[in-house]
C-alpha cells in the first residue's frame, strides 16, 4: 500500500512539476507583452 501510494506520489509530482514549468512559460510571454 505504501509502495503504491510513493509511487502516485512521484507520478502526480512530476505532472505537477510539468504543469508549472509550462505556466512559466506561459507567464513570462505574457509579461514579455505588457
Amino acid at each position: 500500500m505504501s509502495q503504491k501510494l510513493a509511487s502516485k506520489g512521484i507520478f502526480f509530482g512530476a505532472i505537477s512539476g510539468k504543469i508549472m514549468r509550462q505556466n512559466e512559460k506561459v507567464l513570462a510571454q505574457v509579461f514579455k507583452v505588457f
